[in-house]
């Protein structure tokens, strides 16, 4: 039984493991992938989603999710959890948390996405000041981001597609508020182990 289930991910074998789509790795860090890399464009949005942590537990636990990066003006990076393998995601703030309960011993496999986002800088609203942050709750992976601020904003997009926001650091964690928590393992990945703890009952 424990009390907090942690993982920090922050280098390039970390953020290989897990499942990238139109994102890569960098020097240890997650960007944006190339639209047009003569042209130094990178691709609008893309995603990460980390290896799963699977986990039984009976009470109440939290998970959360927290990141280290670096946002240029026109950038932000949207953190989403999972507590069923994918299926469903919602969305957190910064070291936001979700509680989540059951009056029975239940096994959950957590995930946590990370989804970069540019092209959120310019506008022909000199009122604006140039720049702008959708609240990451407004948007959504298969977002037309220029859409979204039209939108929202009743503006004109002015496309600049030359920035990455670059994801340093991701840290996820399972905490036990009440009841028992057990880590029943982390998902083997491109030959890498995590640290388990592998039980099935408790004590």
């Amino acid at each position: 039984m424990v009390d907090l289930i942690e993982r920090t991910e922050n280098s390039s074998s970390d953020f290989w493991q897990g499942v990238l789509s139109d994102t890569t790795v960098d020097n240890n860090t997650v960007i944006l992938a190339f639209a047009d890399e003569n042209a130094g464009e990178y691709k609008e949005q893309g995603y990460r989603i980390s290896p799963y942590i699977r986990f039984k537990y009976v009470g109440t636990v939290e998970v959360s999710l927290a990141k280290t990066a670096e946002t240029p003006d026109g950038t932000i990076i949207k953190l989403e959890i999972s507590i069923d393998g994918g299926d469903t995601w919602e969305s957190v703030w910064q070291g936001g948390s979700i509680a989540i309960d059951s009056n029975t011993p239940t096994v959950i496999e957590m995930k946590a996405k990370q989804i970069l986002f540019t092209n959120l800088e310019q506008f022909d609203d000199e009122s604006l000041n140039g720049s702008y942050e959708i609240p990451s709750s407004d948007l959504n992976e298969e977002d037309d981001i220029s859409k979204v601020f039209e939108d929202i904003l009743g503006i004109t997009f002015l496309r600049d597609n030359t920035v990455t926001p670059q994801l340093d650091v991701v840290t996820t964690e399972i905490s036990l508020v009440d009841g028992n928590l057990r880590q029943l393992g982390m998902l083997l990945f491109r030959g890498k182990v995590w640290d388990q703890d592998i039980e099935d009952s408790y004590e």
